[in-house]
């Protein structure tokens, strides 16, 4: 009977322990599962209000994006002119400035009233050559347009002597028995004239341009050079350049060229020599 008692006692107390030991280790799993949750998956953090007397915070500006230029097209160099240099040999032109007549000398002549400033290119010739025929011939191409040019170093200026008044004559310079020479100058005015007169003289034959155009040609015998000059009457000066050209061929031993311009009443002129031309 007693162990009928101790049996039944045992099969109630495993029946009793066994499922609660289940149900106890089952909700130890589903602990350790929320636990292992909880540290993986943390909730986030509240959010904290803001605080109703702090100042509004301005809203900082915002800046453009950056934006790239259009590329221009390249500017072009500007190209300058480069400026003239100095010649290597100066223009050997004689210029004179022309002045009307001086109304307290009236007709009477001056040492000024002469041109003896000149450019002079001399051409020696065959002895025994004939003057007259000299005169005739172009000795040199276009002879009419000769002139001083740059870089033309046969022309030299020189200075002649008027009357009264030292200076050198064409047989001092050239002492050639038989010899041609070109004299040129170059006549500044400031105003146009009309009706003016070229007065000639010197020894020897003379053939004379104005403005290249052919206005007196001599092949006449010998005269002195104190002898009543030549007279080229209606000679017009355009204002500004003017160009006198004179072909020249000695005839004797005395050989000289003088040349003034007078106003249509017989005043004359009066001639200021300038620097070389520009």
């Amino acid at each position: 009977m007693m162990i009928r008692l101790r049996m039944s006692f045992a099969f109630f107390l495993a029946a009793f322990l066994i499922p609660n030991a289940l149900l106890f280790c089952g909700g130890c799993g589903v602990w350790r599962a929320n636990v292992s949750t909880a540290r993986t998956a943390a909730p986030p953090p509240p959010a904290i209000p803001d605080d109703p007397t702090a100042p509004p915070q301005e809203a900082l500006p915002v800046e453009p994006a950056e934006t790239k230029a259009p590329e221009l097209p390249p500017v072009p160099a500007t190209v300058k002119t480069p400026e003239p240099g100095p010649l290597p040999i100066p223009v050997q032109e004689a210029v004179n400035l022309l002045l009307p007549p001086d109304p307290e000398t009236g007709k009477f002549t001056r040492s000024d009233s002469y041109l003896t400033n000149w450019s002079l290119l001399a051409i020696p010739t065959r002895p025994g050559g004939d003057p007259k025929t000299l005169l005739k011939e172009e000795l040199l191409p276009a002879e009419r347009a000769l002139y001083p040019t740059p870089g033309d170093n046969r022309w030299k200026i020189i200075r002649m002597g008027a009357p009264g008044n030292p200076g050198s004559t064409l047989a001092e310079l050239i002492p050639v028995p038989d010899a041609v020479t070109y004299l040129a100058v170059r006549i500044d005015s400031s105003r146009s004239w009309r009706g003016l007169k070229f007065l000639l003289g010197g020894g020897g034959l003379q053939k004379l341009w104005f403005n290249g155009e052919l206005l007196y040609a001599d092949t006449r015998n010998f005269r002195s050079p104190d002898a009543d000059p030549e007279e080229i009457p209606d000679i017009n000066l355009k204002q500004g350049e003017n160009f006198l050209l004179v072909k020249t061929v000695r005839f004797a031993p005395e050989w000289e060229l003088r040349l003034r311009i007078t106003a249509p009443d017989g005043a004359p002129f009066r001639f200021a020599p300038l620097t070389e031309k520009k």
